[in-house]
């Protein structure tokens, strides 16, 4: 990559993260979902392999939120990640231990370069490894993701190899403790 667009999208991760209107458009709605949910139980699964740098984000996530001693269940760490090989097994463990659970999918993703390290949080299922063209099943009730690296659709998993991984901890470590401040501010709410 040359000089320039490598200080180019630098500047555009930092200047994602650094966003706080959108980052706090992202926490009220998990404080929402938090809410809505609170009979609920709520399982988050951290989608991603360590064998890859971009797609290392949701292992990380689930690392840190684990770390915390994060009061929901966590799948999917750095030490035991959830990914194409065990997906299926996960989501049917999961089924099985829990009383109909509701899902945060959490994964990687890319976009078009103005977008890395933008942080998205929406209802509904997320496909994981549709980028790189597997076939998995679709993941959660609520998904979380955030954009690692540029779309390339010629030498599509390179970029996600090439991912730097000071960004990914940054980014990953943002998303924990949005996740983290956001079940606080509900539980804080829950007890007025």
């Amino acid at each position: 990559m040359e000089h320039g667009k490598e200080q180019r999208s630098e500047e555009l991760i930092e200047s994602n993260l650094e966003n706080y209107e959108h980052l706090d458009d992202v926490k009220e709605m998990l404080i929402e979902m938090f809410l809505k949910h609170e009979q609920d139980q709520i399982i988050f699964i951290c989608i991603g392999t360590d064998q890859s740098t971009g797609d290392s984000f949701g292992p990380f996530v689930g690392k840190y939120l684990t770390e915390s001693e994060f009061s929901f269940p966590v799948y999917g760490t750095i030490e035991h990640p959830v990914d194409a090989l065990n997906l299926k097994q996960v989501l049917e463990m999961v089924k099985i231990k829990y009383d109909n659970p509701i899902i945060v999918a959490i994964d990687a993703s890319v976009a078009n370069e103005r977008h890395i390290g933008k942080i998205f949080f929406k209802q509904g299922a997320l496909r994981p490894g549709k980028y790189a063209m597997k076939i998995l099943p679709l993941v959660g009730d609520y998904h979380l993701s955030a954009v690692v690296n540029v779309r390339d659709s010629i030498i599509r998993l390179k970029k996600l190899h090439e991912t730097r991984l000071h960004f990914i901890l940054q980014l990953s470590l943002k998303v924990a403790s949005l996740i983290l401040e956001a079940n606080y501010l509900a539980k804080t709410i829950n007890d007025k």
